[in-house]
């Protein structure tokens, strides 16, 4: 019996009940399952029952998924796989050239004539196989090949390379597979394309990424990934951040508000998205806001603004760097915990809260420690929205 049949049967179940309570199987159990079923995979079934109650809330309809840990982690979330799946839908036919377990290409297989799906792996294409099965309304084909060698003429096409070299994340596009080079190639027959990149690329330092729309995906406060489509998928070269799962955006444009004022009433943090697209001044001129130093990713109003795109916090005061200072401040306004956020501070936060005098306050506080003008000041906020 092959490994996918055994997920519905009753040991399967038997098994993830278990773990679904937060207990492992002792041995005298193993043993148990192995003698009653002397044919069943037990030790890859305990793996992928793991697997299903690990990453459920990230992935959400895995629940009778084949899956690996590497493949898991790797995997968008569902709403980040709605999204892409979603940049798609105006198509027909499309592909998927590096599907993996298939998050992605359950999205972007929605509603298609034809869909390819291609992976260089055979045991992670049949995974992803028997997970598309369980969607019957799928009409979609299987590749085993490396994405360069996808011929198949679609409208539009989807890649998640491998990010992983010698086993570690890496964000050299050249180390990824299919790399940039490839990828070249690939964007040479196919003119309609979406290529899922590291949220860690440094995307200003190739040409290759200039020509097309960036997006900034976030999901919560964590960014994703940085989506690079074509300028014949995106018809625009104006940068995107995207909120999800709201699926709130932010399009670049010629506005921008590079003012350098003091630190007003209130300070604003933008979101990571829109620090990693570099759109921190255009977010600014739309805000009506004012930035307070050319090198950080703060800004501040006397207005009281609200906007998905950034964090409010109302300033409670200013002060040099000094630690009798900021200990003072604390005893004196009752003050039991501290956010600490750092902007141009060597020291680690960690390090920096040790030689804070917390004592059992009533109020918590953010504080801030920016180094402007070569010199360091704390800057004490609450959080407001």
């Amino acid at each position: 019996m092959q490994l996918q049949n055994w997920i519905n049967t009753e040991l399967f179940q038997e098994i993830k009940s278990l773990l679904q309570k937060s207990l492992s199987p002792r041995i005298n159990q193993i043993q148990k399952w192995a003698n009653d079923n002397p044919t069943a995979p037990i030790s890859e079934l305990i793996t992928i029952a793991s697997l299903q109650i690990k990453y459920k809330d990230k992935l959400q309809i895995t629940d009778k998924w084949l899956l690996t840990e590497k493949n898991a982690q790797q995997a968008s979330s569902y709403a980040v796989a709605e999204y892409n799946g979603s940049i798609m839908q105006d198509f027909t036919t499309c592909a998927d050239l590096c599907c993996g377990i298939g998050m992605d290409l359950w999205a972007i297989s929605k509603d298609k004539k034809e869909c390819f799906a291609i992976d260089l792996s055979p045991e992670i294409l049949s995974f992803a196989k028997y997970n598309m099965s369980l969607y019957l309304e799928r009409n979609i084909t299987f590749q085993n090949k490396k994405a360069e060698d996808f011929t198949e003429p679609v409208e539009c096409i989807f890649i998640d390379p491998d990010r992983r070299f010698d086993d570690k994340r890496s964000n050299n596009p050249f180390n990824m597979s299919p790399n940039l080079t490839a990828l070249e190639g690939i964007a040479q027959k196919y003119s309609k394309y979406a290529i899922k990149l590291s949220p860690m690329l440094d995307y200003d330092k190739y040409d290759f990424f200039k020509d097309g729309q960036l997006h900034f995906v976030q999901e919560h406060n964590e960014l994703k990934e940085i989506l690079f489509c074509s300028a014949d998928l995106a018809r625009s070269k104006a940068k995107k951040c995207v909120l999800l799962p709201e699926n709130i955006s932010f399009i670049e444009d010629n506005e921008k508000n590079t003012q350098v004022t003091a630190i007003n009433k209130y300070l604003y943090e933008p979101v990571v998205s829109i620090i990693k697209a570099h759109l921190i001044e255009n977010l600014a001129a739309k805000l009506n806001l004012n930035k307070i130093d050319q090198k950080l990713a703060l800004l501040t109003s006397d207005n009281a603004i609200e906007s998905p795109f950034v964090k409010r916090y109302e300033v409670f005061s200013i002060m040099d760097f000094s630690l009798k200072k900021l200990n003072a401040f604390i005893a004196e306004h009752d003050i039991g915990y501290l956010d600490i956020k750092t902007r141009g501070f060597s020291e680690t936060v960690e390090s920096f809260r040790k030689k804070i005098k917390l004592k059992k306050g009533k109020k918590n506080a953010v504080l801030f420690i920016l180094k402007m003008d070569k010199k360091h000041q704390f800057i004490i906020a609450n959080f407001t929205s």
